[in-house]
Parts: structure tokens; sequence; C-alpha cells
């Protein structure tokens, strides 16, 4: 939560309400844990950053300082200071590759890294007019307010890093992209751990040999994703359902955006659009899906659900259950990639209950708390019913 910047505007005091402790007892769990307070992670986190901007980009340093979240670039060069012992001016690098109203920042990983294999997946949900999925290249429209940009992620063949080409963005966008870009292709997971865990099932040990790389596939929106999923407008659809409802609601009610690719003009609905939209009239959803996807929208306006990191994916499934009215199996399907959690385990209704007759539940429970992973190995994507026919074999 820190990471994805809660202490910006947030308190120490407020983020140990959210995670239910003291603010006392959280603070000494970080220096028992990761030797440092809260506040000095977050401080950390700042300066690297900005370490990244200085050496990477041809940013001025006032913008450096903005997109590392300091208010002032005196505070930041005394924060700089303090850390690292010089000045940021001395960490100054010419950009490499300078690119016209934009950046190029790299994202480092630890293999292994199936890039394919995750673009296989955001490629089969991609939204139209608003993502662009090619063999070697995710690209994004990411326009906010006055700002037209857009982004494009690449993998490096020789190192452990991706790419990301930012045009348009404002100084104080790149942080939170940065860290959505590295959420949505689950960029930190620690797959040695992971996989130390899963290979004792002689079936997880398997697929972990041919596929070690594989990882969780987050969506770049929650909300994104939760329309999707109550549309079923991908190619998981086994109902019948109609998959050109997406594409209609994304042209129907998506802003257009200009200074963008042609194929990149749009944004998706936001919640209060949808949440008073007539849905079964103006893109033929049925009244069933048309009414879930108003409950989803009104209650993620009215604050009564997010799509926020850090929560539990169960009180999540509870409280988007509970807002939209949809079953289970929506819900850990929403929950699976709109969390992007490596312990989410999205198996209820009919899967649920082949999976206790086969007894794979009682082995899940040997997986935590990286499920999500066995998950990708046992299934690809898990969506409603994906589980029925798993188990044993």
């Amino acid at each position: 939560m820190i990471s994805e910047g809660w202490l910006e505007e947030g308190t120490v005091e407020t983020l140990a309400v959210r995670v239910n402790v003291s603010p006392r007892h959280l603070r000494r769990l970080f220096i028992d844990k990761a030797g440092a307070s809260p506040l000095q992670v977050h401080q950390a986190h700042r300066i690297s950053v900005a370490k990244q901007l200085l050496t990477e980009t041809a940013l001025p340093i006032t913008q450096v300082a903005l997109a590392a979240g300091f208010s002032s670039v005196r505070r930041f060069n005394d924060a700089f200071h303090a850390r690292c012992g010089i000045a940021p001016s001395a960490v100054r690098r010419r950009a490499s590759v300078p690119l016209v109203d934009g950046i190029r920042l790299r994202l480092v990983y630890r293999p292994p890294f199936d890039f394919a294999a995750t673009l296989a997946t955001l490629k089969a949900h991609a939204l139209p007019g608003i993502e662009h999925v090619a063999a070697t290249a995710y690209e994004r429209n990411v326009s906010t307010g006055r700002h037209a940009a857009w982004i494009r992620i690449t993998a490096n063949t020789d190192k452990p890093e991706l790419q990301m080409d930012a045009v348009g963005l404002p100084p104080e966008a790149i942080q939170p992209l940065v860290r959505r870009v590295r959420r949505m292709f689950d960029l930190d997971a620690d797959l040695h751990a992971a996989h130390e865990v899963l290979r004792q099932d002689p079936r997880l040990a398997a697929s972990i040999a041919q596929r070690p790389g594989l990882r969780i596939p987050s969506a770049w929106d929650g909300f994104e994703w939760a329309v999707t999923v109550l549309l079923r407008a991908g190619p998981e659809a086994v109902d019948g359902s109609d998959r050109s409802l997406l594409p209609r609601l994304i042209e129907r009610y998506g802003e257009m955006t200009t200074r963008t690719p042609l194929d990149l003009d749009r944004l998706f609905p936001s919640a209060a659009t949808l949440a008073t939209a007539d849905l079964e009239t103006s893109i033929g959803a049925t009244r069933q899906a048309a009414h879930a996807v108003r409950r989803l929208a009104l209650a993620v306006r009215d604050q009564r659900l997010d799509f926020s990191q850090g929560q539990s994916p169960y009180d999540f499934v509870e409280r988007f259950h509970s807002c939209t009215g949809t079953p289970l199996s929506q819900a850990y399907a929403v929950a699976w990639r709109a969390l992007g959690d490596c312990d989410a385990w999205p198996v209820t209704g009919r899967s649920l209950l082949a999976s206790q007759r086969t007894g794979l539940n009682p082995r899940a429970a040997s997986w935590r708390p990286w499920r999500s992973y066995a998950a990708l190995h046992l299934g690809g994507e898990i969506l409603s019913g994906a589980f029925d026919d798993l188990g044993p074999k």
C-alpha cells in the first residue's frame, strides 16, 4: 500500500486503521521486519523514483521533484542529499533515447517472466479503442483530464526488464502510472518463493518446469474488468453471451480523446455514467447484466466498493456480491485480476463442489499464500466454471 502511494496524502495513523492495527504496533512491525519506519520506507521509495527519472530521462529537476511526490524543489534537494549524500544534479545523466513529448523508463524484474503469456491474456480481453496488444507490445490510452497520453510496453530481450514509453504524461502522473504497469505485469512477484511451495505438488511441479515464468496478468483497472466480467463480453464467455456488448458500451459511452493514436482514442465509461445508463436499449444488454452493471457503478460512484490494493480478496468478494447481487463466481472472477492478489483463489459455485469431490480443496490449502500462481498453472485464466473438471489426475 505504501508503494501504491498511500502515504502521499494519508498518514501512518490512517494506514494503521486500514490494516486493523494500532499506529504504534504498525511502526514496531516495520522496524522489526523492514528495519525502517513506514515514513522512512515511503521516503526511500520516493528517492528511488527520483533517481530513476534523473538517470533515465531528460525531465527538468523541478519536474522530477514533482513526479517523485515532493511539494518543492528545496524539500526534494534536502531529502535527496540527506539520503544519498549528493545533490540530485550530481546523478543527472542524459537520457539515452530522448522521446518527443515523452519519456522512456526501464521496469526491472526478477526472472523468469513469460511476457508472451501475459500479452496473450491481455490481448484476449483488450478493450477496443483503449488498448492494443500486438505479439511483442502492449499499448494503452492513459489520458487523464486535460492531458492526452498513451503508453507502450515492450520487453528487453537482453535484460530482465520491460521498457515503458510514455507520451503526454504530466510529471505527477508518472509515479502512479509506473506502479500500475508494474502491478499489471506482476513485476514485483517473488516467483522463487512461490515455486518453492508449489513444487511440492507433483502436478504443479510439472507445469512449473514447463512454464516457470507465468505471472498474474492483473487488469489495468478494476472497474473496467468488473464491467467486462458482468457483461461477459470476452472470449471466455461460455453461455452464449453477445461478445460485442463491450465494444458497443465503449462506442456509446466512452469519451473520445485527441492527440493519441487513432486506435487508442477512447476512455472507458465512468462509474457515474454507467450508474444511470440504459444498457438494455443502447447496447442490447440483457436486463440481468444491465442491472448488475448499474448496481456496480452505483457502488463505485458512492464509494461503497473500491478496487484498491492491500484489501483482502475475500472481504472484497463479500462486498462485491453484496453491492451487485451477482453470483459469487463472478465476484471471484473479478477479484482475481482486479486485485492481483497472490493468494486469491477464484473457486466457487459448481467449481467449488467439484473441487470438494476431487479433494482439490485440501490440496489448495497447502499452496497458500501462492494459490493465484497455482491457479495459473492448473487452469490458465480463471473464470466462472473454469475449475469444474479439476482434480488429481
